[in-house]
C-alpha cells in the first residue's frame, strides 16, 4: 500500500507477494539442483555469487525477506544462499519490519548499477 504500482520486488516468495499486493515480484534467484544430487556445496557457491543479479537486472525497487526464505534448499546449500543474502542486503536500508521480525523489505536504489543519487560509495563486490 505503500509503494508505487510500478514498483518491482525480489521476494522468494514471488507469487505470493504479486497475489497480495498485485506488485510486480520476481525470485532473486532458481538455485541449481546440481548440488543436491552430487552433494557438492560449489554449486551453490556458484548460485551465491549471482544472488543478486535478477534484481540488478530488472532494476528491483525493494527486496522482501522472510524467514523461509530457500526453506526448499537443503543444508549448506540453504545456509550459503542466506549467507550472501545477508551481505547483500547488510547495509542496505530496511524500509519494513514485522513486528514479529518475520519479514523485511530492504530498498534496493543503492544496491543498482549505477547507485541511485545520494547513495554512499559501495565497496567493489568480492567474486566468490
Amino acid at each position: 500500500a505503500h509503494t508505487q504500482p510500478q514498483a518491482r520486488f525480489i521476494a522468494y516468495d514471488d507469487v505470493l507477494l504479486y497475489l497480495y499486493t498485485g506488485r510486480q515480484a520476481i525470485r532473486p534467484i532458481a538455485p541449481s539442483t546440481a548440488s543436491a544430487y552430487d552433494n557438492d556445496p560449489a554449486y551453490a557457491r556458484l548460485d551465491a555469487a549471482h544472488l543478486g543479479d535478477v534484481a540488478r537486472h530488472v532494476h528491483a525497487n525493494y527486496w522482501l525477506v522472510s524467514k523461509a526464505d530457500f526453506g526448499v534448499e537443503l543444508g549448506d546449500d540453504r545456509t550459503i544462499l542466506l549467507r550472501r543474502e545477508n551481505e547483500i542486503l547488510s547495509g542496505l536500508p530496511a524500509v519494513f519490519e514485522s513486528n514479529s521480525g518475520q519479514i523485511r523489505i530492504y530498498d534496493l536504489r543503492c544496491f543498482q548499477t549505477p547507485p541511485a543519487p545520494g547513495c554512499p560509495p559501495r565497496p567493489a563486490e568480492q567474486v566468490r
